[in-house]
Formats: structure tokens, sequence, C-alpha cells
């Protein structure tokens, strides 16, 4: 009897298996349930005729709207802000050389007080500057990259003479130097704007003459390498030839706008003369003080070896 309604127990719960589940399928709800009830049944799987609906529900759609919109001003507001601040475009006037600029850029560097013609040309059809290939007194990138990452060669090599290399004193070397760059670039660009002088220097400009010296420190670890003794005369003629390639190069930049102040000036109630004084007073101040950061950033990024 026992047996019997084992069997029994088993035969219903088989046929209400099949009657409930093998007809519609492991997945699918039971026949007996309404097309309402089904639909009804939330899906773990994205639904198509749910996502229908709540592009329908006007809410909805508006908040779509708004998000694309708000997302489109951003996009645009990080673009325009990009070009200002770092334009691809821009850069690649910087990096415009060949072998000739390259060699007459780092004799005129070595020996500036050679150099007769400091002026920057212009190109006739749009007023532009010429890319550095067709001007050799052009600021470019190329030179203060190639030095930046020679110096850092330059510096293991050092360290290496004297059984003081590591990777870990390369990398805080290297560290060090890129943070003194960017400070002295900081500190031009705020020096400008504390004393409201108008130049036409630009923030690429800026970094392409502080990144020039980085070819006299090399000349002066390289006089160290040879001769420790030569270490300072090599820093005192790199110095003096930096500080004037500085002055003469930035002259013309700085003080460019002197004219224009000058002529807006006349309209005014106050004097001219004076006004031009003060702002000639002013860009002189800035530029020395930049001629003069780079013989002060050479000697301590160089004598510690």
């Amino acid at each position: 009897m026992r047996t019997n309604g084992f069997y029994d127990q088993q035969t219903t719960f088989s046929n209400a298996y099949s009657n409930g589940y093998n007809q519609a399928g492991p997945f699918q709800p039971s026949p007996v349930m309404s097309s309402q009830q089904q639909n009804n049944i939330p899906s773990p799987f994205f639904n198509p005729l749910q996502a229908q609906n709540l592009f329908n529900d006007p809410v909805a759609s508006m908040a779509v709207k708004y998000g694309s919109n708000l997302a489109d001003q951003g996009k645009e507001f990080v673009q325009q802000n990009v070009d200002k601040w770092f334009s691809i475009s821009k850069l690649k006037y910087y990096f415009a050389v060949d072998t000739n600029y390259v060699a007459k850029k780092l004799f005129i560097m070595l020996f500036p007080f050679l150099n007769r013609d400091w002026s920057v040309k212009y190109s006739q059809d749009d007023g532009t500057a010429v890319p550095p290939k067709l001007d050799v007194n052009a600021p470019d990138m190329y030179i203060p990259v190639m030095a930046f990452v020679t110096y850092i060669l330059m510096v293991g090599v050092t360290l290496g003479t004297q059984d003081k290399f590591s990777p870990e004193k390369l990398g805080i070397y290297a560290s060090s130097a890129l943070g003194w760059f960017v400070i002295e670039v900081l500190l031009i660009l705020l020096s400008l704007q504390i004393l409201s002088v108008k130049s036409a220097l630009k923030t690429f400009d800026i970094m392409a003459f502080s990144g020039y010296k980085y070819f006299g420190m090399i000349l002066c670890l390289m006089g160290q390498l040879v001769l420790p003794d030569a270490y300072y005369f090599v820093l005192l003629y790199v110095c003096l030839s930096f500080t004037y390639f500085m002055v003469r190069n930035l002259k013309l930049m700085i003080l460019m706008g002197n004219n224009n102040n000058q002529n807006n000036n006349q309209n005014g109630e106050s004097n001219p003369y004076e006004q031009s004084s003060y702002g000639n007073k002013r860009r002189i101040y800035v530029l020395l003080f930049i001629s003069l950061l780079q013989p002060l950033f050479i000697w301590w990024l160089t004598f510690k070896f």
C-alpha cells in the first residue's frame, strides 16, 4: 500500500509538471494566465516594449532632451577651453623645424653676441609669424624637449661616474627639473598678470624660451665631466650668454605694446607720457625678471652634481 501511495504521488507530480511546463516551455508562464497578466510580469532581460513606453512618457522625454543639451554644452565648453590653452594646431607650429634651423639656433644660443638680426618674420598673406624652419629667431619647442631629455641623460651619466646612480635618484632629479620648469612658467605668467603687462608673448613662447636653458645646463655638466674646475667657467659663460639671448629675444615681444597703449592713452584726461613711462618701466622689470631667472635655474639645477 505504501508503494502504491508513493507511486500515485509521483504520477500526480509528473502529470502536473507536464501540463504546467512542458506545453508552454520552461521559461514561459502558465497558459492558464491571461495576456494582460503576462505583460505585467517583470522580465530580467531587456524589454524593447518597456523602453518604448519610457520614451513615450513626456517627462522622461524632456529629461532626455535636457541631458543631451547639457552634454552638448559641456562638450563645446571643453573644446573651447582646450583650444584656448592647449591647441594642437598651434603646438604643431612650434615643432615645424629642420636640421638647418636646429644648427643655427644652437649656434645663436651659444654665441648670441655674434648675432645681428633678432627680428621675427611674419607672413605677408595673413600677418602670422612664419614657422621656425623659415625664421631662426622664431621660438620652437623641439629644442627644449630634446634638451630636457638630454639633460636627464647627462644627469644619469654624471651620477654614474660618481657611483651614485640609481633609477630612483634619476627619477627624483627628472621630477624636480620638470617641477621647477612648471614653477618658472607660472611665475612668468603671474608677473605679467600682476603688473598688467600686455605683450606678444604666448604661453608656448614662454615655455619655449624657458626650455632653452637646458642646452646650457648640458654644457655645464659636460664641462664638469671633462674637468671639475671647468664647471664654474662654463657656468659663468652660459649664464651671461643666455641672459643676453633672452633679453634680445624678449625685448621686441614685451615692448611691442608700447605704441598701442600710448595711442589709447592720448584720448584720456591723464598725461599719456607719464602713463607710457610707467608702462615702459613695468615692461623692463618683467624683461629683467624673466632674463635673470635663467642663470638662477641653470645654477640651481647643475651645482649639486
